[in-house]
Formats: C-alpha cells, sequence, structure tokens
C-alpha cells in the first residue's frame, strides 16, 4: 500500500470526525459501532484504526472536534438548546 501524504491523513481524519459526529446524531453513542463508523465513512476498519486505535477514543476525538469547531454539532442537530 503507498504511503499516503500528511494532507491527505489529515483529511482522512477529519471526515472521520465528523461521520462519527453524524453517527452520533442518528444512534447516540451507545447505539453507534465502529461498524456504523466504518459504513458511514466508507472505509476499511484498519484504515479507520490507522487514526484512532478503538470506538472510544474516535467518540472522544469526534466529540473534542465538535466542540472546537461549534458548527459541526449545529449542522448535525446535535447542540443543545439549554
Amino acid at each position: 500500500m503507498p504511503k499516503r501524504d500528511a494532507l491527505h491523513m489529515s483529511a482522512q481524519r477529519e471526515r472521520i470526525l465528523r461521520r462519527t459526529i453524524a453517527c452520533i446524531s442518528r444512534k447516540g453513542v451507545e447505539g453507534m459501532s465502529l461498524a456504523d463508523i466504518r459504513k458511514e465513512c466508507e472505509l476499511s476498519t484498519g484504515a479507520i484504526y490507522t487514526h484512532f486505535s478503538n470506538k472510544e477514543e474516535i467518540v472522544a476525538e469526534a466529540l473534542r472536534y465538535g466542540l472546537v469547531s461549534g458548527s459541526s454539532f449545529q449542522k448535525t442537530g446535535c447542540h443543545s438548546n439549554g
């Protein structure tokens, strides 16, 4: 498998985080699986594990990413009204 450049890897990681937020908004953290994330991202399990160790790490990073970018949660309906 050819090596990917840093820009590609960064974009792929961000895509995984954004798609994970979409999964969380539909299924909740407990209701989604790594297979759901994989399908949403259209990536292999190995490609996801290149960036993250497990589901918990993906979720934690996705939530952190959503809080930093803010707009990701607003677009997926995950912001609170309170």
